[in-house]
C-alpha cells in the first residue's frame, strides 16, 4: 500500500500516480430563532440547492425557512430559481412569500406568484445571503427551486491543455498541464530556504488556506508554493509562503489513512484564485470525469514530473472499490486499509494506466462541471501500487468535511 506522497527530503509524500469538482434596504435579515426545523439550513459550500419544504411536491401550509448561504471570506453568491410559484397576491399583498437578503439588506421586497424569473440572478455584494420563506394556513402551492454558486472561485483564466487517455508519456497516463490553469494547485516544500523538496500537493481554498493530505504533515514541512508549473524554474507567477499554522483531522489514522484531511494557514495571503467547495449534500455519482493534477512520479517507484501534471479519470462505483480493496486486505498479511465510502472516494479505470502516485498525496481532484465553477470533490490520499489493472486509488471525500473545513477556518 503507498501513501500518494514523497518520502521526507525526497517528498515521498504527496506525489499522485497519473496512472489507475441589487438591493433596497427594508430591514434586516431575520434571525434563526424562528427557523422552522423541517425546512431551510445553513449552507457552508461553494454551490447548492435551497428548495421549498416537500419539493418537488407541494409545500406545506404554516411553514417559515430560512436559508442562510454563507461561503468563503472573499467570495460572493449568486442565486437564481429555475422555477418558482407561489400563491399569488391578495389585495396587493403577498400571502406565502419569499425574501432574498444581501447580507442584512432585503433585495426587492416580498416575491409570490411567479414574480421571479428564471432569467434573474440575485448576487451578493459579500460572502452571505439568506433566503427566508414563509407560507401561511392556506393550500400549498408548487414552491420554488434555487441553485446558488460562488463568485471568485473555481474559473481559471487560462483554459486547460487538451487531454485524451494515453496522450501523456511523461506520468502515468497524464499530459503537462497548461501554465495557469490550475491555479489552486499547491506543492507543499520540506525544509530549505524559500523554497525547500517538494513532498505533496495542496489545493488553495482562500487566500491563507490550503488543504492537503493529513499524512503529508511530516517534519521540516515549512513552506507552500503556489503560481508554479515547472519547478526547476524561477517565474513572477509563483509565491513562496511560510505555513503558519496545522490542522490535522482530530480522527485522522496514520495506520488506516481514514480521515486523511488536513488544513495549512498560511502567514500572508496569495493572490490566487482558489478553487471551489463542494456542495456538502451532494456526491458525485460513478463515472464524474474528474481531474487530477501534480508532481509526483510517473510510474510506480519512478522519478517525479518538474512540471505540472494532468489527467482525467472517472470516479469509481462505491461497491467495487470495496470489493478490491477487502480482496488485497484477505491476500495481504498486515493490509488493514479499508474502503469507507461515506468519506473515501476512488477514482480509476479498470484496465489502469491512469493514476495518482508518490508526490500527487494531498492534491486536487476536481470536478469541472458543463456550467458553473470548478469544485473540488477530493484529496488525492492513497492506493495499492499506481495505476495497477483493476485497482483504483483512493482519495478524501471533501463533501464529507465541508463542515469541518468550516469550522477551521471560521474560527481561525
Amino acid at each position: 500500500m503507498y501513501s500518494k506522497r514523497l518520502p521526507e527530503m525526497y517528498a515521498l509524500v504527496g506525489v499522485f500516480c497519473l496512472t489507475l469538482f441589487y438591493g433596497v434596504a427594508m430591514s434586516a435579515a431575520p434571525a434563526f430563532s424562528d427557523r422552522d426545523t423541517n425546512c431551510g439550513g445553513v449552507y457552508k459550500g461553494d454551490s447548492g440547492i435551497v428548495t421549498s419544504p416537500k419539493w418537488p411536491s407541494r409545500y406545506t401550509k404554516k411553514r417559515r425557512c430560512v436559508y442562510e448561504i454563507n461561503v468563503l471570506p472573499g467570495r460572493t453568491v449568486n442565486l437564481q430559481f429555475s422555477s418558482f410559484h407561489l400563491q399569488a397576491r391578495k389585495k396587493g399583498r403577498c400571502r406565502d412569500w419569499l425574501e432574498v437578503y444581501n447580507g442584512d439588506i432585503r433585495v426587492g421586497g416580498q416575491f409570490c406568484a411567479r414574480e421571479i424569473a428564471a432569467s434573474r440572478v440575485f448576487k451578493s455584494h459579500a460572502n452571505r445571503m439568506t433566503v427566508v420563506f414563509k407560507s401561511d394556513r392556506k393550500r400549498g402551492f408548487p414552491g420554488f427551486k434555487g441553485t446558488y454558486s460562488s463568485a471568485g472561485c473555481g474559473s481559471p483564466v487560462v483554459p486547460r491543455a487538451p487531454w485524451t487517455k494515453n496522450s501523456g508519456n511523461k506520468i502515468v497516463g497524464g499530459n503537462e498541464a497548461a501554465p495557469g490553469s490550475y491555479p489552486w494547485q499547491a506543492s507543499l516544500r520540506q525544509y530549505g530556504y524559500s523554497g525547500g523538496f517538494h513532498v505533496c500537493g495542496g489545493a488553495l481554498l482562500s487566500n491563507r488556506w490550503v488543504v492537503t493530505a493529513a499524512h503529508c504533515i511530516v517534519n521540516g514541512l515549512q513552506w507552500v508554493v503556489l503560481g508554479d508549473h515547472d519547478r526547476r524554474k524561477s517565474t513572477k507567477a509563483k509565491q513562496t509562503v511560510k505555513i503558519q499554522r496545522v490542522f490535522k483531522h482530530p480522527q485522522y489514522n496514520d495506520d488506516t489513512l481514514v480521515n486523511d484531511i488536513a488544513l495549512l494557514k498560511l502567514q500572508s495571503a496569495v493572490s490566487v484564485q482558489p478553487v471551489c467547495l463542494p456542495d456538502p449534500a451532494k456526491e458525485d455519482p460513478a463515472g464524474t470525469v474528474v481531474a487530477v493534477t501534480g508532481w509526483g512520479t510517473v510510474s510506480e517507484g519512478g522519478h517525479t514530473s518538474s512540471v505540472l501534471l494532468q489527467a482525467n479519470m472517472p470516479v469509481v462505483d462505491d461497491s467495487y472499490c470495496v470489493d478490491v480493496y477487502n480482496i488485497i486486505a484477505d491476500a495481504l498479511y498486515g493490509f488493514d486499509k479499508k474502503i469507507d465510502p461515506k468519506i473515501m472516494m476512488c477514482t480509476g479505470y479498470r484496465e489502469g494506466g491512469v493514476d495518482t502516485c508518490q508526490g500527487d498525496s494531498g492534491g486536487p481532484v476536481v470536478v469541472f462541471p458543463p456550467k458553473g465553477p470548478a469544485y473540488l470533490t477530493g484529496v488525492i490520499s492513497w492506493g495499492y501500487g499506481c495505476g495497477r489493472e483493476f485497482i483504483p486509488g483512493v482519495n478524501v471525500r471533501v463533501s464529507a468535511y465541508v463542515d469541518w473545513i468550516r469550522n477551521i477556518i471560521d474560527s481561525n
